[in-house]
């Protein structure tokens, strides 16, 4: 079937000048677009005059097989889902299909995989299935690590776990992963560079640069640990609901669940893709109810593997530390990327099933604005705004000035990232995070600011956190799920003049040890917190501080007019004002809170009629 574009150039109003275009497939209506289809309607669009509407079909999706790459000469469009009522689908994934019993491992579903895979997950029916992990007694033989590598007993040579897992370095990746081992707050994951049988019988298994490094227990090296988990191992390690990827015959390996008992029936989409859109000093784009979905993360796969410091900055070098320093370090790949982008905005999107970190403005992001959209399975965080080596930046258009995170659901972010904080904001002016929220995080809720005490006078100022509910975060879970700590519900780094923490409501904060549940971190400065609300200290077992003014390098901070069901803070700042704080009784029900911080309660979040909590 030809699957050509018809595209109409509609109402062209000569007051407006304006073009709308339709984009669909000819023919049967669920034939799904293709990534050739979309250029074809954005060149289309870049020869009429501004503004211009591309609306896209809401029957089947859209498969991208490369990503969409808007510049300036895009200022202006709006991209629109046909229907009012049902969400556009941008895919980053393919659809896998022909699932049969494996031929060397009946139990097992086999098909194709699709070209040049790289994939952090498999969908099966909308679920997140992970990939094979490693038995504790190969995890046990980890012990003995050296400067770069791990020496595994001759024992470990002969032993059937092992053996299966050498054999699987022709066939996939093997991923060590270390929470909280390089920090309390980080989940590092490491490659395998090689491994090797020495004459004496024992394994030596050499790891890639920077995870390993000649100087131990440095920042931006893992240091010589101990892992927690073996991922990517060998499909001999599948336990139920894992899928195993062996790039040496091109094929999928899934073990279903016992619920699972026809994979014909069964929807299976593998994300490829890792940008499904890039945008670069364009402005005046809009995004209405679109859905962006099924996205990889290539980068811990790779040499430089994930070495993570905080938040999701990773090392971007393969040089031995002492010489990294904070600065030096970058965030996390995002599946959507605005570069000195302006007056961007995404309204009433869905971000679905991505591997990184769904969305980030930097490179000079002004005026930005993301609303009422809904973030669920997310690898990494929600929103990225800025990077973390812009502190000495003076000139305005390079800045990240005035962006908004609005009105917003994220829903099991930090999904497979633990580290990650839902949202996370460098070096920024005026930026506003209100009216969002959070749930079931493992580190951190908002985490705004950079610098610690280092960096004295940036241009951070102006900005708000306001009204937000975060319910659930420094959460303890076991595999595959993380226990990390040092969190917060809402976390900052650094001065930020004239900044503000107001209205927020923080509930069910988890047992990690350090942090708190405002956490104003080392060098915080000039930030008015009041109006907030702290509640169910219940859930953490220990260190359950509503405030942690932990650091005499934290200064010029007031605290006030605030409830919480714990008196447990620490206050070690420096002219830090703490006043007018309400202790109630834990476990006291929401009705007999006080009235005012009824109020914060009532008033912290999206819209109690939002449209992503009647679905």
């Amino acid at each position: 079937m030809w699957r050509g574009l018809l595209l109409s150039c509609l109402l062209l109003s000569s007051a407006a000048a304006a073009g709308d275009i339709l984009v669909f497939p000819s023919g049967d209506d669920s034939d799904p677009l293709t990534s050739s289809d979309l250029p074809g309607a954005i060149s289309l669009a870049r020869t009429l005059p501004a503004p211009v509407t591309i609306s896209l079909p809401t029957s089947s999706p859209i498969l991208l097989t490369s990503a969409i790459v808007l510049d300036s000469r895009d200022s202006g469009t709006s991209f629109i889902s046909r229907s009012t009522t049902d969400s556009a689908v941008i895919s980053g994934g393919v659809h896998l299909s022909s699932f049969t019993a494996c031929p060397d491992a009946s139990h097992l579903q086999c098909t194709a995989a699709p070209v040049n895979a790289q994939p952090r997950h498999l969908l099966i029916d909308d679920r997140r299935a992970p990939r094979a992990v490693g038995s504790d007694e190969l995890l046990g033989y980890f012990t003995k690590p050296t400067a770069d590598s791990y020496v595994l007993p001759a024992a470990a040579a002969s032993d059937p776990v092992v053996q299966s897992w050498l054999a699987s370095s022709g066939t996939a990746a093997p991923e060590l992963v270390y929470t909280a081992k390089g920090s309390p707050w980080t989940e590092s994951r490491c490659a395998v560079a090689s491994t090797s049988l020495s004459s004496s019988g024992e394994v030596e298994v050499v790891m890639q640069q920077p995870c390993f490094s000649s100087v131990q227990n440095k920042p931006c090296s893992q240091g010589t640990s101990e892992p927690d988990h073996v991922e990517n191992t060998h499909y001999t390690d599948l336990s139920p609901g894992q899928f195993f990827l062996d790039s040496s015959r091109n094929v999928i390996m899934y073990y279903p669940l016992p619920s699972e008992t026809d994979m014909s029936a069964a929807t299976a989409i593998m994300p490829t893709l890792e940008v499904l859109l890039s945008a670069t000093s364009a402005s005046d784009l809009s995004f209405t109810n679109i859905t962006f979905a099924h996205a990889t993360y290539a980068r811990p796969n790779s040499p430089l593997g994930y070495v993570e410091q905080q938040s999701g900055a990773l090392v971007d070098h393969p040089s031995n530390p002492p010489d990294c320093v904070d600065y030096e370090w970058i965030p996390t790949t995002s599946n959507l990327l605005f570069s000195g982008c302006t007056d961007v905005t995404l309204t009433g999107c869905t971000f679905l099933h991505l591997s990184a970190v769904a969305v980030e403005f930097s490179g000079g992001a002004h005026n930005n604005v993301v609303d009422a959209c809904k973030f669920e399975d997310i690898g990494g965080a929600a929103v990225q705004i800025g990077h973390y080596d812009t502190y000495a930046e003076t000139d305005a258009s390079k800045q990240e000035q005035s962006n908004k995170v609005t009105n917003s659901l994220m829903e099991r972010c930090a999904a497979e990232l633990h580290g990650h904080a839902a949202v996370s904001v460098g070096y920024s002016m005026g930026t506003e995070i209100s009216n969002n929220h959070i749930s079931t995080v493992y580190y951190t809720g908002v985490s705004i600011g950079w610098g610690w005490s280092r960096e004295l006078d940036t241009y951070a100022s102006n900005n708000v956190v306001a009204n937000n509910l975060i319910d659930g975060f420094k959460l303890q879970g076991s595999y595959p799920d993380a226990s990390l700590g040092d969190g917060g519900g809402i976390y900052a780094l650094g001065p930020q003049q004239n900044s503000t923490m107001t209205g927020n409501w923080l509930n069910n904060m988890g047992g990690g040890l350090g942090g708190g549940a405002f956490y104003p971190d080392e060098g915080s400065a000039y930030w008015k917190i009041d109006h907030n609300v702290f509640s169910n200290a219940t859930l953490c077992s220990d260190d359950c501080e509503w405030l942690h003014i932990w650091n005499p390098s934290i200064h010029d901070i007031s605290v006030s007019t605030c409830w919480t069901d714990t008196a447990t803070q620490q206050n070690q700042g420096t002219d830090t004002t703490v006043e007018d704080i309400v202790v109630v009784d834990q476990g006291t029900p929401r009705e007999d809170w006080p009235e005012a911080a009824q109020d914060v309660m009532n008033n912290a979040g999206p819209p109690k009629d939002a449209w992503f909590y009647d679905e």
